[in-house]
Order: C-alpha cells, then structure tokens, then sequence
C-alpha cells in the first residue's frame, strides 16, 4: 500500500544539461551526460500540463459533449539566489539567450524524479528590493511535449 502521509519538497532540486535525449524515456534521459544542478533555487513551479477540448450540444437531448483536444505543457518558474559561477544557472541564460533546448531534471526527496525538455523563455536577475534582501534570479522553463515521472524504487 502507498503512503498516504505523501513528503514535503525538503530536498528537491533541478538538474540541467544542454544534450537532449534520443527518446522521451527514462532511459534515454539517464543516459545523458553533462547534467549540473542549478544552485540557489528556493522554489521549482508546478509543471502543469493543459488539454483543450472541443464541445457541441446536439439539439436531440440538449446534453453537451465534450473531447479531448490538444494538450500542452505549461511553462514553470525556477527561482532563487544568484550564485556566481553556478554552472547551473549559467546554463539557464546561456540557453535563454541562444534559443537552445535543455533536458532538465526534478528529483524528489523520495527518489523519484522528472524529467522534460524545455525551452527557456524569460530569464533574469533581481538585485535586490531593499539592503535586507537577497539578489535573485529566475527563469521560466516551457517543457517542449510531456514530462517522463519515474517512481522511486
């Protein structure tokens, strides 16, 4: 039976590469090599994905009827502390500035983990909003097809 208790996101954390993989597949995913994990990231977004549908009413009963539609991904927020020097992070803008893809990699605190490729559409660096604040950064990730979940073992 499944743990009903579920986990907190204590120990979470995004891992990225440049290389994309050969399928949408786990395996295909863990063979990549390269991936570095993005430093001083204090939240991840919800990855979300959104199917649209397509609806009529006939006029016999009334009764609408709805389809599914086409589905896509909706883009994410990785944000935090700049760190200088973080590959990671450099990673995010060398990508945002190129248009290059990345694979990216969620791991859980429970050992399962996510993984998609995405197209890094906004970026940027926040200096800070008073003398007490951190100076920050944040990119958003907009995964290019569905996400591949693989379960703790």
């Amino acid at each position: 039976m499944a743990d009903e208790q579920g986990f907190t996101s204590v120990g979470t954390y995004i891992e990225v590469a440049s290389g994309l993989p050969t399928a949408n597949t786990s395996t295909a995913f863990a063979a990549l090599t390269g991936w570095t994990e993005v430093g001083g990231v204090d939240s991840i977004g919800e990855i979300k994905m959104t199917r649209n549908t397509s609806s009529r009413t006939p006029l016999k009963d009334g009764v609408e009827v709805v389809v599914a539609g086409s589905a896509s991904f909706d883009a994410f927020t990785v944000d935090g502390a700049i760190v200088r020097g973080d590959e990671g992070q450099e990673l995010l803008e060398s990508s945002l500035r190129s248009g290059a893809k990345v694979s990216f990699c969620i791991n859980y605190p429970d050992g399962g983990k996510e993984y998609g490729t995405s197209l890094v559409t906004s970026g940027g660096r926040a200096p800070g909003a008073d003398a007490s604040a951190f100076a920050g950064m944040a990119y958003e990730l907009k995964p290019s097809g569905a996400t591949v979940i693989v379960d703790p073992v």
